[in-house]
């Protein structure tokens, strides 16, 4: 949904996504709800960890959850969570 960032430095990819997100949660395109799953198909890792961590930032007071998609599990880790314990930290979910 944000897009490929081919030649961009992480710094400046991280300033384009928060940005990104700002407009569109301004924009009612992003609403919030149960939980936000992310999943970054981007090489070398060492920028889609920390786009991930933007995006869960970004977002995570529209969700009760905000899970990234692991690549060697295979599934999804909640990496973070609201009080009220729908999901826990470090949960699996599919």
């Amino acid at each position: 949904m944000v897009g490929r960032f081919e030649e961009k430095k992480v710094d400046n990819i991280i300033r384009d996504v928060v940005t990104c997100l700002g407009e569109m949660i301004l924009d009612g395109i992003i609403r919030g709800g149960k939980i936000l799953r992310v999943k970054i198909d981007y090489r070398p890792a060492t920028v889609g960890i920390p786009v991930a961590i933007a995006i869960g930032r970004a977002t995570a007071d529209l969700y009760r959850a905000v899970a990234v998609f692991d690549p060697e599990l295979a599934k999804y880790v909640v990496t973070a969570t609201t009080y009220e314990g729908h999901y826990k930290l470090g949960e699996l979910i599919d």
